[in-house]
């Protein structure tokens, strides 16, 4: 979806701006990242994911937070296909609605080295200019 490609476009170009030169994005933006992760478990949840992101200068509302979890992790499937899973109903809700507010750091870095943006050109030329 469109909507997703644009938000991690604008997460990347945000942590290319916190990186630093001598540091390759994907180590920086893990670094930064898991300082969020407070049960150092590899994953964010949506408080954890907002506040990253608020310090790297983007705003969203908790709505926001959800639909980019989901859509990180194919949570939007029409709901006849999320039936025809066959996944546990009734009294074990509890625990899926718990890790769908979660999204796993390396799932989402490996989402943002898909993305392109022109940043990351400038950024690898800054690099070559180096002594």
């Amino acid at each position: 979806p469109r909507w997703l490609e644009n938000a991690l476009a604008a997460i990347k170009r945000a942590l290319l701006r916190c990186c630093r030169d001598d540091e390759p994005f994907l180590e920086a933006a893990k670094r930064l990242l898991a300082s969020f992760d407070e049960r150092k478990v590899g994953t964010l949840n949506l408080l954890q994911l907002h506040r990253a992101l608020k310090s790297l200068g983007i705003s969203g509302g908790q709505r926001e937070m959800e639909r980019l979890c989901e859509q990180l992790r194919g949570v939007n499937l029409p709901r006849d296909a999320s039936r025809a899973r066959g996944g546990p109903r009734g009294a074990q809700q509890g625990p899926q609605r718990h890790g769908r507010s979660e999204l796993r750091i390396d799932h989402l870095l490996s989402r943002l080295q898909d993305i392109r943006v022109p940043e990351e050109d400038e950024a690898a030329k800054r690099l070559e200019v180096r002594p």
